[in-house]
């Protein structure tokens, strides 16, 4: 297995043996030498095209020798209408960078964006950005960091979806003080009303928002927020496609002359 074949796969806690690709000398810290690594290739979305496209690595990477133990690789990669992404992985090795098979996993991934470049496409709306930078947090592997972007959607998703139909979002207290409603209850009168949450997991919509929590007040370690963010990322996403599904059904059923179910 060549290194492209490591950074070309999602951010893992797992060390991975790989063909030697730095050589077999110790350089000093900061020195930098292009290597061959094979052809990195990563999936972004290409605004210019209007598609997902797989964007490969053309030329040598650069590589900065940190220590024995850690390096930066360096890479740009092109799609085939030559829009181009700049991808900087921090890379920690478990035995040495100069072994016959050093055992290399990606600490961090830093995708430097340029025009028409995202990591989604536009498909949700005012909450691509929201999403977008929960996956730039994953790729830099802030566990905590991106279950924070994917709380604070699954609030904001509640929130606007209560305005938009009618319900408020704070309570008067008996001192005639407006406060915000707990979002427990917020999410109850919201799901009931609306139907936001699939209803593969509506009984237990609160322990999503929970589970978020935990990770994100230290109840989970950073490596425990990086291998469940898939599944959370999943589940949010599965609450916009719902919230989208139904509103594109009603106003299909409008076309026909069918009724809203109130």
């Amino acid at each position: 297995m060549r290194l492209s074949d490591v950074l070309s796969k999602k951010v893992s806690s797992e060390f991975v043996p790989v063909d030697n690709f730095f050589g077999y000398r110790k350089y000093k810290m900061g020195k930098s030498k292009k290597i061959d690594i094979g052809t990195v290739a990563l999936n972004f979305f290409c605004e210019k095209c209007d598609e997902y496209r797989t964007f490969y690595s053309r030329y040598e990477a650069d590589c900065i020798y940190i220590d024995e133990k850690k390096a930066n690789i360096n890479c740009m990669l092109f799609d085939k209408c030559n829009t181009f992404v700049v991808v900087i992985f921090l890379i920690e090795i478990e035995n040495s960078i100069t072994d016959n098979l050093p055992k290399v996993r990606i600490l961090k991934k830093y995708i430097n964006k340029f025009d028409n470049v995202k990591l989604i496409d536009n498909i949700y709306g005012e909450y691509t950005d929201k999403l977008e930078m929960a996956n730039i947090a994953f790729n830099a592997n802030l566990g905590a960091g991106s279950i924070i972007y994917l709380r604070k959607l699954f609030e904001l998703i509640t929130e606007e979806i209560a305005v938009k139909s009618g319900i408020s979002i704070d309570f008067t207290t008996k001192n005639g003080k407006n406060k915000k409603k707990i979002f427990k209850d917020l999410l109850k009168e919201v799901d009931e009303k609306c139907n936001i949450i699939p209803v593969e997991f509506s009984k237990n919509r609160y322990d999503l928002f929970r589970k978020l929590s935990d990770i994100i007040h230290g109840e989970y370690d950073e490596n425990t927020a990086i291998e469940k963010f898939d599944a959370f990322y999943r589940l949010i996403t599965g609450i916009l496609d719902n919230i989208k599904n139904r509103e594109e059904l009603i106003e299909t059923a409008k076309k026909v002359g069918l009724k809203k179910d109130e």
